[in-house]
């Protein structure tokens, strides 16, 4: 088993250097908090006294967000709708500094996630997907390629990624790595240099495992079927674990003090994996530092994001 390396604090300011294109399924994230004091007469539901609304990059806009957050160069490329929800989008991608080439279809609509919230308790989720979305096509990818070194595909199965298997081609063509975020069945991500599922995607492409022997034979099985040079296997409290063609198993223990909120937490993970590996950092350093970044958003509230700082103190606290 590959030895874990120590990261040094010293060297995450390297993060910076990362240029990440980031394509897929833009959401927006919206919050309606207040207080929760009575019991609706016309029902056995609670009432929720809106205090507050607030609204968050979400999907592929939040691994966006997180690349900007920890001061990388963050491009990302997607389809709104024309509506009140993809202005929000474009307003907070400004604000970030995202480089954004959004689609804007007349005849669809923003993908909407709507959490009604009480005492930082969600009790609710409300969610209008994006109808008649437009596909992210090939020819706008080759546009920003030589100006990034990594690419992310963030697939939420909203219908931005209809022809996932071209991307992936073009990208190589270029030289950049993929890493993907996947949905679905893993066949269309054929080519890739990596996939970052969680347990439950992860299932969904080989099937259960009932020991971790017999989870090691599906995963390199499935690197080796689809041509993958590592999978990466969010694990929640677990950590993660990394597998690589080279049939190579690094576990990563979870380094999260507390799990308030699970929300996004994938999103930070290929981010930094991304930004990590764009910056020059090995494939198990990234990781590392991947899982440093999971652990301290996962202790936020709702869809979140971090900051180099945030990343370099965590670090020095292991030191």
């Amino acid at each position: 088993m590959t030895k874990i390396p120590l990261m040094s604090s010293d060297r995450i300011s390297d993060l910076t250097k990362g240029r990440v294109l980031v394509i897929g399924d833009i959401i927006l994230d919206t919050y309606w908090s207040g207080n929760v004091d009575r019991i609706s007469p016309e029902g056995p539901f609670p009432i929720l006294e809106v205090r507050n609304i607030e609204k968050r990059l979400g999907g592929a806009a939040n691994v966006a967000n997180n690349v900007a957050s920890v001061g990388g160069k963050s491009y990302l490329l997607g389809s709104i709708g024309n509506d009140d929800s993809g202005q929000s989008l474009i307003r907070l991608l400004n604000e970030s500094k995202i480089q954004h080439d959004l689609c804007c279809n007349d005849h669809g609509t923003t993908t909407l996630k709507i959490r009604a919230v009480a005492q930082n308790r969600q009790l609710i989720r409300l969610d209008f997907d994006n109808q008649h979305c437009t596909d992210v096509s090939p020819s706008r990818l080759k546009k920003y390629l030589p100006n990034v070194d990594i690419v992310i595909i963030s697939d939420y199965g909203k219908g931005a990624l209809q022809e996932t298997e071209e991307l992936v081609r073009l990208s190589n063509l270029s030289g950049r790595k993929v890493l993907v975020d996947p949905k679905g069945t893993f066949i269309k991500y054929r080519n890739a240099y990596a996939i970052c599922p969680n347990k439950k995607e992860l299932a969904f492409a080989i099937g259960a495992w009932h020991s971790e022997a017999e989870l090691e034979y599906k995963v390199f099985s499935l690197i080796k079927d689809l041509n993958l040079h590592a999978i990466l296997l969010t694990r929640s409290e677990e950590g993660m674990t990394l597998f690589t063609k080279e049939r190579e198993v690094i576990s990563i223990p979870s380094i999260a003090r507390e799990v308030y909120d699970v929300s996004g937490a994938g999103d930070t993970v290929i981010s930094l994996l991304a930004l990590g590996l764009g910056s020059g950092f090995s494939l198990v350093e990234a990781s590392v530092i991947a899982n440093y970044g999971a652990g301290i958003v996962v202790g936020k509230f709702g869809t979140s994001s971090l900051t180099l700082s945030e990343l370099e103190n965590s670090l020095r606290e292991q030191e």
